[in-house]
């Protein structure tokens, strides 16, 4: 996250760590030629998720987006992950494409 292209967010609470965000900004390229602001990492510990700490976080990653020029916000989640992707789609995220994988023999 180092330089002006990255960013990590704390939550605290009684001056204790209890939630991050991690993200970064990436210019287009010719497959993509869109700025994409991407939340590379996000966590709130149990007992503060129901405080409204992530909504808190996306909001201000969401406005850093938007001072850094980003045209679309990218994330991943693994798709058993449903409470995260619920999360996400509050947040304004919609399905963009599926990822598949299967071991090898």
């Amino acid at each position: 996250m180092a330089g002006d292209r990255g960013l990590c967010l704390v939550a605290r609470s009684a001056g204790e760590i209890v939630g991050y965000l991690a993200g970064y900004v990436k210019d287009g390229t010719s497959l993509r030629p869109v700025k994409v602001a991407e939340l590379e990492s996000m966590y709130v510990r149990g007992e503060y998720r129901a405080l409204g700490l992530g909504g808190r976080l996306m909001e201000r990653f969401m406005q850093w987006a938007g001072v850094q020029e980003a045209e679309r916000v990218s994330v991943t989640a693994y798709a058993a992950n449903s409470r995260a992707i619920r999360f996400h789609e509050r947040s304004g995220f919609q399905p963009k494409s599926l990822s598949l994988e299967a071991a090898v023999d």
